[in-house]
């Protein structure tokens, strides 16, 4: 049967999809008689009982209950919109049903309200419809469970056989502004999860605005990975009925929290059942937090009911006026024998006071002072029964980090690392074919080669980071670097103090960068990598220009530059002898203390750059370079060498020795598609150096109109050839009119000595082989465009389109 409908008049003639009306256990969790989806949304059915498959192009209405059935699966593509249309709106997946809703980076996909999709809501609202339960066959305490907020959903099972079931995948999902009350202490959750089996995948979430639990859990085994809870009234991780999975990589965030007075509404609670549960207690409640952080305004962690829970790493921080408030607290135990584990550090930070001793978390701060009840003196003290400590609690302090907060996804597109990832260090030396895995950070200690004959394969999503100021990665000449990023998950090279969150976004010289040598031409026999002359690279023959280095697609280098000695410094990316095998596209270097990208002799094209903050040289080409490197943004935040300019948007050049009786080696590249906004130096060309120019375009910071944009420095043999090709080159001064190409005079060369020339001469077409097809322009930003900077590509996951065509 058909599984949807479209409440537009003409999408129902066209497709004739029926609305089988609205489902549930009760009337609770129907929808108004009167109610309806926006016109504009395709509504759901209320029971799908065939698989199907969502359009991303499209919103889908729920209206009521809806419910996915057992044996079917929902797949909900990337960038998917969900809305619940009503309050009482919510989505079912049964046991053995299965949702596939695999989001990315990019494009999450998105549970929200009618009100939300059609930007009505504030950003804390809560309530606007119920929420997404999922419910599946693993172990749970009783052998008829019945999900709170619906009795008509069974779920779960009293044998561990169903343990390792999934009932699919979230992934990149985000929820929102959910918590229906169907009758008092019977809510609807951001997301349920009622006996759901560890085979199921939960990654990245994020639940934004409930008015009850933002995640709660009842038995089960299912593990999550990266998990965000704003604005939950109620509790912000509840898990319940004998849950034993792992919840790691989580932030919290309370804001707007309903039961203050007893410290019930926690950032994370832990419960079994008032009635004995089972005889064997190995079974209660014993999940397992790993790497944590919660700002809290009710209660820290809450247990009840005997249930248990290992901590590793977790840490509170709250805003308690009065050094009695509650932070933890325990509840009345049945059997009294599970354990709560300390593994690593578990913190209690108050922002208002010192809390100073244990002693002050006594009983009296637990729901009620009932003997019968105990709080965090005795946890503290480790008379629970089987109670282990092997880490430390700690009050008012910062033993403990929880969660790295800036790499918990929060449910925007584009936006923070998706998680956090433990640290491999890499060997100084990489001699065998080495992948590097997304699901850890890889550290750069030092200099790490890649040898000849080598391949480094780096997946999509991998972060390597330098650990100090003087480590960089070198691939030598013959080795292959296989990066092929993505535009949802772009590798990053960058600084562990990025990778900590404490670098700055102009931040530079934090390590030092990525080398890439090859054997293509390059002057002069014996060349070698000015920052590491332990590596020779190129050849005086053509034979092997053709010759491949790898591949680098969606590649961000951020936070360069060590000056290994005077002049003698890394870059962002430093290309020496690579041939035009080697696909370098869709890079970004943000940040360095020298050059971003600099070339040394070689044929390697570049096809989409940007140089975010490079303090020298934004693109650099020397030794007889003569490629392409075409779709360029160029943005000068910070640069070194403002007075004589030679913190250039492009430089060119050779060597200031003789290079060749034949000058057709020297450096001639061609640049297509350039913007840059410069405050250094526009164009610089030295030592003969050439360079061909379609369509470049420069818009400048200078004050005043005498100051440099472009110069020339002393040629040796003065024959290489500056081509304006069919395109243009523009200079736009953003401050006053360039209104003559005589204000560029030798005067505003490197220096003013008459062997030096500059914009006058070039522009007369005087130097030799000089062709100018295009125009020059002054004051004129309207004759070129230069790159269409919307389609270049800044280095943000999921951000900008590839390039312009």
């Amino acid at each position: 049967m058909n599984n949807l409908k479209t409440t537009t008049l003409s999408l129902i003639a066209a497709t004739a999809i029926a609305f089988t009306g609205c489902g549930g256990g009760s009337d609770d969790a129907a929808a108004p008689a009167s109610a309806s989806c926006d016109a504009s949304f395709v509504t759901l059915d209320s029971t799908i009982s065939s698989d199907l498959t969502l359009d991303a192009t499209k919103t889908y209405g729920m209206l009521g209950k809806v419910s996915v059935k057992d044996g079917v699966t929902l797949t909900i593509p990337a960038g998917t919109t969900l809305a619940g249309c009503t309050a009482q709106s919510f989505m079912v997946i049964e046991p053995g049903a299965t949702i596939n809703a695999t989001g990315t980076l990019a494009k999450p996909i998105v549970f929200t309200s009618q009100k939300d999709a059609l930007q009505q809501s504030t950003s804390n609202a809560a309530g606007e419809w119920g929420g997404l339960v999922i419910a599946g066959n693993a172990y749970t305490h009783y052998s008829d469970n019945k999900y709170e907020a619906d009795e008509s959903v069974s779920y779960g099972s009293t044998t561990h056989a169903n343990d390792g079931e999934s009932s699919g995948t979230l992934e990149y999902v985000v929820i929102k502004h959910t918590g229906y009350e169907v009758e008092k202490d019977k809510e609807l959750n951001g997301l349920s999860l009622a006996g759901v089996g560890s085979g199921t995948t939960l990654k990245n979430i994020a639940i934004i605005g409930g008015l009850d639990d933002g995640l709660e859990i009842w038995g089960g085994t299912v593990n999550i990975d990266g998990l965000y809870v704003y604005n939950a009234q109620d509790d912000s991780v509840d898990t319940d009925l004998g849950y034993r999975g792992t919840i790691q990589n989580v932030l919290v965030q309370q804001i707007n929290v309903d039961k203050t007075n007893n410290h019930d509404s926690a950032g994370m609670e832990f419960g079994n059942d008032n009635n004995t549960i089972v005889t064997d207690d190995s079974n209660a409640t014993q999940p397992t937090m790993i790497n944590y952080t919660a700002y809290i305004k009710g209660g820290g962690i809450s247990l009840k009911y005997d249930a248990g829970v290992n901590v590793n790493n977790v840490k509170f921080i709250s805003d308690k006026a009065t050094d009695t408030e509650q932070v933890f607290y325990r509840g009345e135990d049945v059997y009294d024998t599970n354990a709560t584990n300390i593994v690593g550090d578990i913190c209690f930070k108050d922002t208002s006071v010192a809390l100073t001793e244990a002693l002050t978390y006594s009983a009296t701060n637990s729901k009620d002072s009932s003997t019968t009840k105990t709080a965090f003196t005795a946890w503290a003290a480790g008379t629970r029964a089987l109670h282990s400590v092997t880490g430390a609690i700690n009050l008012n302090s910062a033993a403990c980090t929880g969660a790295t907060e800036a790499n918990i996804w929060k449910g925007k597109a584009g936006s923070n690392d998706p998680l956090e990832s433990p640290a491999a260090s890499l060997p100084s030396s990489i001699t065998t074919d080495t992948t590097l895995t997304a699901d850890k950070v890889w550290s750069i200690s030092g200099k790490v080669n890649v040898k000849s004959g080598v391949t480094l394969t780096i997946e999509p999503g991998t972060t390597l980071a330098g650990a100090t100021a003087s480590s960089y990665l070198v691939v030598e000449p013959g080795a292959t670097i296989d990066a092929n990023g993505t535009l949802a998950k772009p590798i990053v090279f960058t600084s562990q103090k990025d990778v900590d969150g404490n670098s700055a976004a102009n931040s530079a010289g934090e390590w030092g960068g990525l080398v890439i040598a090859g054997n293509a031409y390059t002057h002069y026999s014996n060349n070698k990598y000015e920052a590491d002359e332990t590596v020779s690279y190129g050849s005086t023959t053509h034979a092997n220009d053709g010759e491949s280095s790898g591949v680098l697609n969606y590649v961000l280098v951020k936070h360069t530059g060590f000056e290994v000695e005077k002049d003698k410094e890394l870059n962002g990316l430093s290309l020496a002898g690579v041939g035009s095998g080697t696909v370098l596209t869709n890079i970004a270097i943000i940040g360095g203390l020298d050059d971003g990208l600099e070339i040394w002799g070689g044929t390697v094209n570049i096809d989409g750059l940007y140089v975010y903050n490079a303090q020298d040289d934004s693109v650099d080409t020397d030794l007889g370079y003569r490629g392409t490197i075409q779709n360029v943004l160029v943005q000068q935040v910070n640069v070194d060498k403002t007075n004589n300019h030679d913190s250039a948007g492009m430089e060119f050049g050779n060597d200031n020795n003789t290079i060749a009786t034949d000058d057709s080696n020297a450096t001639q590249p061609t640049m297509i598609n350039y913007t840059a906004y410069i405050k250094g130096g526009g164009i610089s060309l030295k030592n003969d150096a050439g360079v061909t120019l379609d369509n470049v375009k420069f818009i400048s910071a200078k004050t005043v109109d005498t100051e440099q944009v472009f110069y020339r420095a002393e040629d040796v043999y003065d024959t290489n050839a500056v081509n304006i090709a069919a395109g243009s080159v523009c200079f736009k001064d953003t401050a006053v009119a360039l209104t003559e190409a005589s204000a560029y005079s030798a005067t505003n060369s490197k220096d003013s000595s008459t062997t030096k020339t500059a914009f006058t001469a070039w522009a007369a077409g005087t130097r030799a082989l000089h062709s100018v097809t295009g125009t020059i322009n002054l004051d004129d930003s309207n004759t070129c465009a230069g790159a269409t900077e919307a389609n270049i590509w800044k280095g943000t996951a999921g951000s900008n389109v590839a390039l312009e065509n």
